[in-house]
């Protein structure tokens, strides 16, 4: 399975979407370093602009200054990737079933759930990895110039790599109709917009019926929106208070990736 999860990586990095994706993390890492500025004081203080504007630090103190940018930085980041990392990343399972790719894959020996298994590990590093490009630099140059550590990223950096990888067990289960590469990506990106509208469902006003069957289907899919507030709280509080996002998405990644492998290893190619 480690073969086919690098070979999957490799074919996922050469993409040109995927090139896009690592150039337009470059280019944010720099846009996010430009409008943040650092000026020491004396007494260990400092004075940081954002764009034009000065930040009000003595009301609450440059740590707190420095966790609330770097927080606004990823949950920016963290939509914009998640969005561009499936158009990535999906394609890696309709290709493994398209005619040609097919029967050259799965006549190599290696069984069918770890070809698939490397190709959503795969895609999740993706995400990871263009992710961290676009986000950690600001943290580690608020590090450098202030002395803040804000180690809380990498943590925040794996709640939102979860969810992304909430999508890709979507996207693996609705590629095996071999369809193409448009239903993984569709049905990625229905379950990513459902998502704040499910935690919300509690303010709407919907009939009495409605209602069981929301709460029904918030118990079920992946809790993005609720992921992404809890990365960004993580980043301000290092503590994370709520598990509940974070456990029922990795039980409805397990359940779903399970049957979308079994399938592939009973289905008649």
């Amino acid at each position: 399975m480690i073969t086919s999860y690098w070979d999957a990586l490799h074919e996922s990095l050469s993409r040109r979407v995927a090139l896009v994706l690592i150039g337009l993390a470059l280019v944010t890492s720099v846009g996010f370093n430009l409008l943040v500025k650092v000026t020491p004081l004396p007494n260990k203080q400092f004075r940081i602009v954002l764009g034009n504007a000065p930040l009000p630090m003595r009301d609450i103190g440059v740590p707190a200054m420095v966790h609330n940018l770097v927080s606004q930085q990823m949950g920016i980041a963290g939509t914009l990737w998640i969005l561009g990392a499936l158009f990535g990343a999906a394609p890696l399972f309709s290709s493994t079933l398209e005619k040609g790719w097919l029967e050259l894959l799965f006549s190599k020996g290696t069984s069918r759930w770890q070809i698939f298994l490397g190709r959503f590990l795969a895609g999740a590093t993706l995400y990871a990895i263009t992710f961290g490009v676009a986000t950690f630099p600001l943290a580690v140059r608020m590090w450098w110039q202030t002395d803040v550590r804000v180690w809380e990223i990498s943590v925040a950096m794996l709640l939102f790599t979860l969810s992304f990888a909430s999508l890709m067990a979507v996207a693996a289960m609705a590629s095996l109709p071999q369809r193409g590469a448009s239903l993984p990506i569709l049905g990625g990106v229905a379950v990513w917009l459902f998502s704040p509208f499910l935690m919300r469902r509690a303010e709407m006003d919907a009939w009495p019926w409605v209602k069981p069957v929301l709460d029904w289907a918030y118990r079920i899919f992946p809790k993005c929106s609720e992921l992404g507030d809890a990365a960004s709280a993580y980043l301000k509080t290092g503590h994370i208070t709520a598990w509940w996002p974070i456990w029922s998405t990795g039980v409805f990644i397990a359940v779903v990736m399970a049957y979308t492998l079994w399938s592939v290893e009973r289905k008649s190619f």
